[in-house]
C-alpha cells in the first residue's frame, strides 16, 4: 500500500502549469475584494472586455485564490500530488467495499483508475469532478440500501456544491434517472414475481421518481439558477470547441491521438465498452446505464476519457469481486505480491521516463509554463502597456502582470465566443490587419507561444521591426513594441 501511495504521490506531483489555474486566481481574487462574482470580462483592454462572462467556477476561483495565499508556487505541484493521494485512497476504498473487501483487487483497480485520470491531472476544477463523481455514484448507492434522511439529503447536496464548482454537475440528473429506472424496474419485478417486498415500496417509489426532482432544483441554487443550465448545454455543442480545441474533439476525428497520454483512458473505453457487451446479463441497469453514459460522453469528446478509468473502477469492483474475495489468504498474498511487483516497475517507469505527460515533480514540460526568466520580465514593474498574446498565455499573463499589462485573450473561450477568436488568431496570418490592431489599441508588447513565434515571423520585416526580443527560454517570446499609425 505505501509503494502504491508513492507511486500515485509522484505520477501526480508536477509543478503547477496550468494557465486556468492563474486565470481563476486572478478571478478569486477580484471575487473576495469586491464580494461580487464579475459579469464581463473585465480583463482584456479590447471591446472583449465588456463581453458577458459565465463564471460556472466561481467557487473554485476562491479556492485557488485561497491556495496561492497560503503555498508558494514551488508547493502547488505537490498539493496536486497530496490530491491525487486523496483520490487513490477514495477510489482503493470505494472498491474495496464493494468488491467485498479484496485488498488486492481494490488497490489495483485504484491505481489502474489513476493511470485513465493522469494525462487531466492538474489544478483547475475538473479536478474534484473526480471526487464529485464518485461521492455522487456512492450517495446513489447508499438511497437503495437504505432510505434515510442523511442518505437522501447527500446527493441533493453534492448536486448542489457541484454546481457551483463546474459545467460538468449537469451529469448529476442523467445519473439520477438511470438510478431511477433502475429502481422501477426492480420493484416492477418485484411486484411481478409476488416476492416479499418492502411495505413501503409505494413510498420508495415515489422518492425515486421525485429524486431527479430534486436533484435538477439543487443544481439550480447557483448565483445564475437556470442560466447556468443553458450555458453548460449550449457549450457543448459550440462550433470552435468542436473545430479547434482539441480536448473537444471526437474519437473520431484523428487529431484526438495527439493529446499526450490519452492511451490509457482509450484503453479502459475499449475494456468498458466490452464489459457492457459480455457482461450485459449480470450487470444491473443503473450499472449499464452509468456506463454507457460515460462511454457515450467520451466518444464525443476526448477530455471525457479522463472518467473511464473511473467507471471502470466502479463497474469492476463489484463484477469481479467475488472472485477475489474467497478467503484463500495464500492467492490472496500471491496478487498482493504481483501487485507489488507491478507497482515497483511503474514507479521506476515514472521515475525515468515521467507520468503521462511526461512530467516530474520538479519538471512540468509544459509549452505553456512561464519560466523563471519571463516570469522575472512581466513582474519588472517598469513595464507596463498593452500586450498582443497568444491564446494560452492569457491566464499567466493576468496573474503575473495585470492591471500593469493587459491581455488581448484569455483561455475563456466560452465568453470570448467564436467571432473574437477567429479573429484574434487571423492577426497573426494578415500584417497590415495586425499592425492597424497595435496602432488601435497601442499595443506595447508581444507574448507568443512558439508555434505564434513562427506564425509571426513569417511576416514583412516593416511590422517585425516594430518589435524587439525583450526576453525568451524559447518556448515562450516576449517582445516590446513600437505603435505606429494605421496603415
Amino acid at each position: 500500500m505505501l509503494l502504491a501511495t508513492l507511486l500515485v504521490m509522484w505520477a501526480t506531483t508536477q509543478p503547477q502549469a496550468e494557465n486556468d489555474y492563474w486565470l481563476l486566481s486572478r478571478i478569486g481574487q477580484s471575487i473576495w475584494i469586491h464580494q461580487s462574482i464579475p459579469s464581463t470580462l473585465l480583463f482584456p483592454y479590447t471591446e472583449a472586455r465588456d463581453f458577458h462572462y459565465n463564471a460556472h467556477e466561481w467557487l473554485p476561483a476562491l479556492l485557488f485564490f485561497a491556495f496561492n495565499r497560503l503555498f508558494e508556487q514551488a508547493t502547488l505541484g505537490f498539493l496536486l500530488g497530496i490530491l491525487g493521494v486523496f483520490l487513490f485512497a477514495a477510489l482503493s476504498f470505494t472498491a474495496y467495499r464493494r468488491s467485498g473487501n479484496s485488498l488486492s483487487l481494490s488497490l489495483g483497480l485504484g491505481l489502474l483508475a489513476m493511470l485513465g485520470q493522469n494525462y487531466r491531472h492538474f489544478l483547475r476544477p475538473e479536478l474534484f469532478t473526480l471526487f464529485f463523481l464518485l461521492a455522487y455514484l456512492v450517495s446513489l448507492e447508499q438511497l437503495i440500501k437504505k432510505l434515510s434522511t442523511i442518505n437522501i439529503l447527500m446527493p441533493i447536496g453534492l448536486a448542489a456544491l457541484w454546481a457551483n464548482t463546474h459545467g460538468s454537475f449537469i451529469l448529476t440528473l442523467p445519473l439520477a434517472l438511470i438510478y431511477t429506472i433502475d429502481r422501477m424496474q426492480y420493484y416492477g419485478k418485484c411486484e411481478a414475481s409476488s416476492q416479499n417486498i418492502p411495505n413501503r415500496l409505494n413510498l420508495y417509489a415515489a422518492f425515486w421518481l421525485t429524486l431527479p426532482l430534486l436533484v435538477f432544483m439543487a443544481s439550480l441554487c447557483t448565483p445564475f439558477g437556470i442560466e447556468l443550465w443553458k450555458f453548460s448545454l449550449g457549450f457543448s455543442h459550440d462550433s470552435l470547441a468542436k473545430k479547434e480545441i482539441v480536448e473537444w474533439m471526437s474519437l473520431l476525428d484523428i487529431r484526438s491521438y495527439s493529446v499526450v497520454g490519452i492511451y490509457p483512458g482509450l484503453a479502459f473505453f475499449a475494456i468498458n465498452l466490452a464489459i457492457v457487451i459480455i457482461y450485459r446479463r449480470k450487470l444491473s441497469l443503473r450499472v449499464i446505464g452509468t456506463s454507457m453514459l460515460f462511454l457515450a460522453l467520451a466518444a464525443w469528446g476526448n477530455r471525457f476519457l479522463v472518467y473511464q478509468g473511473i467507471i471502470f473502477c466502479w463497474v469492476a469492483s463489484l463484477l469481479f469481486g467475488a472472485g477475489t474475495n474467497t478467503g484463500n489468504w495464500k492467492s490472496e498474498y500471491k496478487r498482493l505480491l504481483i501487485l507489488f511487483v507491478a507497482t515497483a516497475i511503474g514507479l521506476l517507469f515514472c521515475y525515468k521516463f515521467g507520468n503521462m505527460n511526461a512530467a516530474s515533480p520538479f519538471n512540468a514540460r509544459s509549452n505553456v509554463l512561464f519560466s523563471h526568466g519571463i516570469s522575472a520580465a512581466l513582474q519588472d514593474q517598469t513595464i507596463k502597456g498593452n500586450v498582443f498574446n497568444s491564446y494560452d498565455l492569457g491566464g499567466e499573463l493576468i496573474y503575473r502582470g495585470y492591471p500593469r499589462l493587459k491581455p488581448s485573450i484569455d483561455s475563456r473561450i466560452d465568453s470570448y465566443g467564436d467571432q473574437y477568436y477567429f479573429w484574434h488568431e487571423s492577426l497573426l496570418d494578415e500584417p497590415y490587419k495586425f499592425q492597424a490592431f497595435i496602432s488601435r489599441w497601442n499595443v506595447q508588447y508581444l507574448l507568443l507561444t512558439r508555434p505564434d513565434f513562427d506564425r509571426w515571423q513569417k511576416m514583412p520585416l516593416t511590422v517585425k521591426n516594430l518589435c524587439n526580443l525583450v526576453a525568451t527560454d524559447h518556448l515562450i517570446f516576449f517582445h516590446q513594441c513600437r505603435a505606429t499609425a494605421e496603415p
